[in-house]
């Protein structure tokens, strides 16, 4: 075998029209000035277009050239991710490191992330690591019914018996994926996969020697889940297969898993069979919510209708007993609610749930069947300060137009104008003025809404505010 030609230090010019070339895909010219002899080891953004546009050709010649994908690139995380599983191999074959990756989405995460099977056990053979911030990856690729990465997982020594948190995925076009709800706490790989109606993961887990007793944090068995997924030949499979005391739900999981997938016959039959509309949910990664807060949480306004006529409290508020938690301030976001427990702790009520997620319909039918308008969470936020502060224009009319109070003031003395104006919501602060919001209110800390307003450095705000204030719509308001 001939020595490896030697590669040259590529010029600055150089470099820079083999990223241009690469960026705007144009394949041929970029093979041309590699073939000039130039090094490729600084190489950084032109290989995201390579693996975008698949070409395995210019991927080779770049190796060739010197290209270390492990230096100052994502190169076989964006492979991985794209589903190409030509590259990976080539990267893989060349020394990428399978465990390098951006800190919240590996090569083998951003492969089972998106469902690319082929592309994951190439990984799993490559020596990825097979789990993610302690949470094994087994367990991910059985709730997405990847069959090659589980069974080459199992191959290299996963434990058939793995549990994890398994939660809905939001994936972008790039490699980023976030996360929002949980949709099982603490689960057996099997009963994520019986859940979901995966009968060949599940077949493979079993012949690994899964425990089919094994159960989630609410005690949820394999034929549990694969009855409340509606999936009845695997759960008749796992009846002949002995699959534990636990093979049923009690009533009250019942009727949360049937909110859950917003059956309404379902919760309507579990209501009828004695289990109280105000219980509560058990389940680690949301107790305390009654049905009618799921019901909001999942936006299913027909099922918070039925609920509210079978007798459920508008303003019950989560199973939390604590009072006044003010020193934990900052304004919730939708976001906070699915990622961090202690908002699920705040003591709110549905219509809370519902300003601070955006359920306009949800919000409508509890306004209809009476909810308060003026309560507090035990932070200090009211429904119209959550709306208001999120942006939720559509529910901050509902709100004034049911009497919420504008000039409400929560523990800090915060009012809803203050949570518009530190988030730049002007449209609401307009909305607000409208309804006899005072401008001039200032809260614990001495600021008033313009005074926010100016701290944001939001011009347009800045002159509703000082034209809203000068008017004197309202006199000044230090208590």
């Amino acid at each position: 075998m001939s020595a490896p030609r030697r590669r040259r230090k590529p010029s600055t010019e150089e470099l820079q029209a083999l990223e241009a070339n690469l960026r705007e895909r144009r394949w041929q010219d970029a093979l041309v000035l590699l073939g000039t002899g130039i090094a490729a080891r600084q190489l950084r953004e032109g290989i995201y277009a390579v693996v975008a546009g698949r070409r395995i050709d210019v991927l080779r010649a770049l190796l060739e050239a010197g290209f270390d994908p492990d230096r100052g690139t994502y190169a076989l995380e964006a492979a991985a991710a794209a589903g190409w599983e030509e590259g990976v191999q080539l990267l893989l074959e060349r020394g990428a490191d399978p465990a390098r990756g951006s800190v919240s989405c590996p090569p083998l995460f951003a492969a089972i992330a998106r469902g690319h099977d082929d592309v994951a056990a190439v990984l799993v053979r490559g020596g990825a690591p097979l789990a993610l911030r302690g949470q094994p990856l087994l367990v991910a690729a059985a709730h997405g019914g990847l069959t090659r990465t589980v069974e080459a997982m199992l191959a290299r020594g996963a434990d058939a018996d793995s549990c994890g948190d398994v939660r809905r995925l939001r994936v972008g076009p790039t490699a980023v994926v976030t996360t929002t709800e949980v949709l099982y706490a603490n689960a057996p790989a099997v009963v994520v996969a019986a859940g979901e109606g995966h009968q060949d993961v599940l077949d493979h887990l079993l012949a690994a020697g899964a425990d089919l007793g094994a159960h989630d944090d609410i005690g949820m068995t394999a034929l549990a889940a694969a009855r409340r997924g509606g999936h009845e030949g695997i759960a008749a499979r796992l009846v002949r297969a002995h699959a534990g005391p636990r093979a049923t739900f009690s009533p009250g999981e019942g009727l949360f898993a049937a909110i859950d997938r917003g059956d309404l016959d379902a919760v309507t039959r579990g209501l009828a069979t004695g289990v109280a509309v105000d219980t509560t949910d058990g389940r680690s990664a949301s107790r305390g919510r009654t049905p009618l807060l799921a019901a909001v949480v999942r936006d299913w306004p027909a099922l918070a209708s039925l609920l509210l006529a079978a007798g459920a409290e508008p303003d019950r508020r989560d199973g939390d007993e604590r009072k006044h938690l003010g020193e934990l301030g900052g304004m919730p976001r939708p976001v906070d609610f699915t990622r961090e427990e202690w908002l699920w702790r705040r003591g709110y009520t549905p219509l809370m749930v519902a300003a601070l997620l955006g359920r306009s319909e949800c919000a409508r039918v509890l306004l209809d069947r009476g909810a308060s308008v003026d309560l507090l969470d035990h932070v200090g936020y009211s429904p119209l300060m959550l709306a208001s502060g999120n942006g939720h224009g559509d529910i901050v009319a509902a709100l004034l137009a049911a009497g919420a109070d504008p000039n409400l003031r929560g523990y800090q003395r915060d009012t809803a104008f203050h949570c518009a104006a530190g988030d730049l919501h002007t449209g609401i602060a307009r909305q607000l003025l409208s309804a006899g919001a005072n401008p001039n209110a200032r809260n614990r800390s001495g600021d008033s809404a313009l005074d926010i307003a100016r701290l944001v450095r939001d011009d347009e705000l800045i002159a509703l505010l000082e034209n809203a204030t000068v008017s004197g719509r309202r006199g000044p308001n230090r208590d």
